[in-house]
Order: C-alpha cells, then structure tokens, then sequence
C-alpha cells in the first residue's frame, strides 16, 4: 500500500523519532496496525508520518509539507517581517513552540503577567525562549513575536539561503552560525530519536537530520553548502564523526564549516580530546547549544591509510569465502589512530560480539561493560598462550629510515589525538627530552608500543602508560605474517591480509570546534 500523504513532496527526508502512540494508531506505509505498549514505531515530526519500524527502511523521501504540523513548523522558519526604513534592518518575528512542563512557582504568564500556579490554571512553557503563558492566554499571543534564546543558530531560509531576500548589517551577520545538526539514531540505546525531537523543539526540525533516514551527510551537506558562517554537530560517536567531515571534504565548501560533537558512543576519543565529553548523559540540549555559540575553532589533522596487498590474493579470496573479511586494497581516512596487534583484537572480538548479539548492547555503559569483559579474556589468552612481538611480522619506517621496534611490543598503535580505548592517556602527560607535546594540529603522528593484554589494562585505568616509539610526519608499514592481522582504523576493526604495506600520510585540515565551557 502506498502512502496516504498524497501531498508529498518527493527527496524531502522525514525526521523520524521512535514515538509511543497512545491510540489505535495505522501505519501510514503500509496501512496495518502498530502493535506495542510502548516506543511502538517511528513518527516524523514534521508531518506526523508514523510507521511500523519494520517499515522505517522502506519508506522514501517525501516528507510532507503540506500536513498541518507541518505549516505550523513552516511558520515557525519566519513568521514575518516587519521593514523599518530598510531592508538591512528587517526584524525576524519567531512564533513560539509551546510544550506542557513543570513550571517554577514565581513563573509569571507574559500575556496578562499573572501567576502560573496560584492562579490554578495549567501552564506552557516554550521551549525556545523559555517563556511561560496560561493555556488559556496563549490565543492572545497571535501579535506577540518569540525571541529565541538561540535564535542565532536557527537557519532561517529568508536570511541564511541561497538568495536571502533580508540583508543583515556586517555586525548582524557576524553573531549568526545557523547550525546543522546530524543525529545516528543507532548510537546511545534509544537516545537518538529523543535528540531529534528535542532538537527539533529548540530550533526548527528542518535543520535535524537522522543519519538513518537522510541518506548520510551528503545530500544535506549539499544543501546547506552556500550557508555563510554554518555550523555542524554530530550526535553519535568518533565513527559517525569522521564519516561527516569525510563528506565535509567532498561537498566543496567556500569556507569550511566547524564541527562539533555530542557524544553518543562508545569510547567518544574525539569528543573527549577536543572537551565535548566523555558521553551524552541526558543533560538539557540548551547547555549544548550555549556551547556550541561559544566554542572555538581549531585546525584538525586528517590523514590517508593506504592498504595495498603483495603477492598472491588466493588466500585472501579463501579467507573471504570462509566468512572472514580480509583487507586487501583500500584507502582510509584516519582521525584518530590506527593500531595492529593485541588492542587490535579485542577490538574486533568485541565488535563481532555486538554485531552477533545487538539486544546486548543498548547503552553507552553496557556497551563499556562487554569491552572489558572481552580485555579480561585477552588477558587469560596471554598468559595461557605466547603472543609473538610485532618485530616478528612489522617493519616501520618513515622517510626511508626505519624505526626499531622493541622486542616485548605485541600492539603497535599510531596516535592523532592523545586519547584512546575510552579516554585512557596511552602517550601520557609526562615530558622528556626526546619528544615535543603532542598535538592533533601540527602533522605529526605519534607512535606507541604495548606488551601485552595487561600492559593496555593497567593504560585504561591510569596506572601507566605505552612505550613511546617516535614522531612522524609520515610512516610506512610492511606486514609479512602467516596468518590475517587484527587492524583497526579510528575503531573500526577488521582483519589486514597477511602480507601487505601500508602508507600513513597527511590528508589536509579541517574546522573542529573546542568546548570552552
């Protein structure tokens, strides 16, 4: 059955959140009942599409903007302009975004000014410029403007679009950053479709997207690629990250736009390193966006790893018909590290735990919880059998003069950021004479050896920290094993054929912003 929203626009996303119906409620998609108790389907929250999850995937883009909410949110884009003297001058009159909430006792209707509680009437608040109005004095607002507390980062399509049709003075202009916002309704639990709303509240749905349901940063990017001063915050973890500044890079931005992050993964080493966090706990959004308009901007290396595999692919080939995915020739773009050897393992042990038994896995906690279960048996693992040194099997060099490695080193692990595995300090804050301080903007790698399982245990808790091997601007790999190798780029792990180079150069720069708060 097609869709009943005959008014749809095609290539218009929906922004789907998981949604708890309260009634009989029919799936717009294909017309059958939603079934549940609770968090039963997904509804957008433009157009008030629902659907059965199952559903979620098939459904195309064709967002209506026809639908009554959706003229409302429309509404709330502009609301209408009032010329004094000149365009420059125009005034934007937002309308406010009115929710039911526990209001403070001294909360004062700004309508007739009169008690919200004493007055025993129930009140609203509006989640943009947190102003509080009795219910029944709402209809009086109709020529009272919202001021948004964030009304900067809104985008306004009359000001920020590709042919505004209001001119903004220099000193206007300069305090606007409307902001793009990209959510991975996969990362934290159930998480990812709160923000979506909230967000949504906030600002306006119009500028929330859900990775899950847009088609990736791409198509949105390109929108948004002729906004002045944009700027961009990623929900999820370092992998959703660094797959939006990958297409950050390809759309061909004038001027580049900042990203900023709220961290809903696992280990949040990006996040963490540029002081957005350890982990999205459930704190107001609106502290987000104070951040986000008082963040500062910074310079952030990106580097290219170059796989490419020696000799015969027949074993390869069969490694692959076996079910093990084997990297013969590929090129990735690296944000934060890349390492082979024992951490190498337990990442991808961990990751096929997960793939295998995702209802396993619904918080950024439980999540930490299994990752140390699988470092505990990568610890039994070392002292039941002998793990063999990486000099074994690696040769690394940088500029054709190779560097030595350690005869107790089994993991070696090439370090963008000073963070890794969860926050854990693997360069550590000591000084000495040889090194300079790392930093994730001076296109240097860092590069660290660990002995074993135990050796990254006693690293995570802060007891200790790794061998530092060198700085490089550069690096080059080669690998001559018997077996595949554990190999992780920015935690995405997968198995490196056992005969291959690899090459680690600088990529180029993009735009991070760093919390100041």
């Amino acid at each position: 059955m097609e869709s009943s929203h005959s008014d749809c626009i095609s290539g218009v996303p929906h922004s789907f959140y998981v949604a708890d119906f309260y009634g009989p409620t029919l799936c717009d998609f294909c017309g059958g009942f939603i079934w549940g108790l609770s968090k039963q389907g997904y509804q957008c929250s433009v157009c008030d599409f629902a659907s059965h999850k199952r559903c979620k995937h098939k459904i195309v883009s064709n967002c209506s903007f026809n639908s009554p909410l959706a003229k409302k949110i429309k509404a709330d884009m502009v609301q209408k302009v009032e010329k004094t003297g000149s365009v420059s001058e125009g005034k934007i009159l937002f309308s406010h975004k009115w929710k039911e909430s526990q209001l403070k006792i001294t909360a004062q209707c700004i309508v007739c000014e009169g008690s919200i509680l004493l007055s025993g009437l129930v009140g609203e608040e509006c989640s943009r410029c947190s102003g509080t109005v009795h219910t029944d004095c709402k209809h009086r607002l109709a020529s009272k403007s919202c001021n948004p507390l964030r009304k900067n980062l809104i985008y306004i399509q009359e000001v920020d679009g590709p042919n505004p049709s209001i001119s903004l003075s220099p000193a206007q202009q300069a305090l606007r950053s409307p902001l793009v916002i990209f959510v991975n309704s996969r990362s934290g639990g159930l998480a990812g479709g709160d923000l979506l709303n909230q967000f949504g509240d906030l600002l306006s749905p119009h500028q929330v997207f859900d990775l899950d349901v847009c088609g990736g940063p791409g198509p949105v990017l390109e929108r948004f690629r002729d906004v002045k001063g944009l700027r961009i915050l990623v929900c999820g973890g370092d992998g959703t990250v660094g797959w939006v500044m990958n297409h950050v890079d390809k759309t061909g931005f004038t001027t580049l736009p900042a990203v900023g992050i709220l961290p809903l993964g696992t280990g949040n080493d990006l996040a963490r390193t540029l002081g957005w966090g350890s982990g999205y706990n459930g704190e107001p959004l609106d502290l987000t966006l104070i951040a986000l308009e008082q963040a500062r901007e910074t310079l952030y290396d990106v580097w290219t790893v170059d796989v490419k595999r020696r000799g015969n692919k027949r074993f390869a080939e069969e490694e692959e018909e076996e079910g093990k995915s084997v990297i013969q020739n590929h090129t990735f773009v690296m944000t934060n590290y890349v390492s082979f050897g024992v951490d190498a393992k337990v990442v991808l042990d961990f990751h096929l735990f997960r793939k295998e038994n995702p209802e396993l896995h619904f918080s950024q906690w439980v999540n930490k919880f299994w990752y140390a279960a699988w470092g505990g048996r990568a610890i039994l693992e070392d002292m039941a059998y002998s793990t063999p040194s990486c000099e074994e099997y690696v040769a690394l060099s940088s500029s054709g003069v190779e560097i030595q490695l350690p005869a107790e080193a089994t993991g070696i692990i090439i370090l963008n950021i000073p963070y890794y595995a969860g926050g854990a300090d693997i360069w550590g804050g000591y000084d000495d004479e040889v090194h300079t301080k790392p930093s994730f903007f001076d296109k240097m790698l860092e590069v660290v050896v660990i002995s074993g399982s135990f050796h990254m245990a006693t690293i995570t808790v802060d007891v200790t920290s790794a061998i530092r091997l060198c700085q490089r601007n550069s690096l080059d790999i080669r690998i001559q094993a018997q077996t595949p190798i554990p190999f992780q780029v920015d935690g995405e792990p997968m198995l490196l054929a056992p005969a291959c180079d690899i090459t680690i150069r600088h990529y180029h720069q993009v735009k991070m912003l760093i919390n100041n708060i």
